[in-house]
Parts: C-alpha cells; structure tokens; sequence
C-alpha cells in the first residue's frame, strides 16, 4: 500500500494585517514628509539658464564616456545620445540669442567647442578602431 503524502502545513501568521498597516502608515508619514520640503529638496539649485545647461553638457560628457555614470558608475559611450545632447544645447543657443548673460554665454560658447571637439576626436577614434 503507497503511503499517504504529508499533509501540507499551513503557517497562519496572524498578524500580517497589523505589520501592513504599520508599513502603510509609515509610507504616509514619509511622504506627508517629503510634501512638507524635506532638506534633500531644499538644496537643489534655483532653476537657472546656467544650471540648465551644466545638466545638459554633463549628460553629454558622460555619453561621451569621459565621466563614469552616476548610477550604474561604469563609463559609457554612447555617440548618439552625445550627438543629440550636443544638438540640443545648439538649439538652445540659438533660441535664447539675445537672452543670454555673459556668464551664460561663455558657458555655452566654450562647453559647444569642447564637447563638438570630444565628439568628433572620439568619433574618430571609434571607426579606425583605435579606442579600447
């Protein structure tokens, strides 16, 4: 005669309501917290041309693998996020012409040369197959 399989035993845990009430009030508190103005948010930066741009051309010098990423942080080259990076702060320049302080207008003159140099020096080196 084949033996009987074990019943399967069957764990109550009687207080999950009470644990999953607890976390749910805890994730209210956080983010009735962070509505408030947490100091995390209270350090960013005023939302400024220049701070704009140091975004952008920051992006740009990551995709362009001279910085490593800040999330992954390994160094990426992606030409074709750097080309658009690059487009977009040329767009940039020609819509706020005009517009722009002479801080500003340093900052993106001199990032367009720089990074358009790094494009096209790596751009270079990646279709001879020099670059490692």
């Amino acid at each position: 005669m084949p033996e009987k399989p074990e019943e399967s035993k069957i764990r109550v845990d009687s207080d999950w309501k009470q644990r999953a009430q607890e976390t749910k009030k805890q994730i209210s508190q956080e983010e009735e917290t962070a509505e408030a103005g947490s100091p995390s948010r209270a350090a960013l930066p005023p939302p400024t041309l220049a701070t704009h741009l140091s975004q952008l051309i920051t992006e740009a010098v990551v995709a362009l693998g001279d910085l490593e990423h800040p999330v992954t942080k390994k160094q990426m080259k992606d030409l074709d996020l750097a080309r658009y990076l690059i487009d977009t702060l040329d767009m940039l320049k020609q819509k706020t012409e005009g517009n722009r302080d002479e801080e500003e207008n340093r900052m993106l003159e001199g990032a367009l040369y720089n990074l358009r140099m790094r494009y096209v020096d790596t751009e270079g080196k990646t279709e001879t197959g020099t670059e490692s």
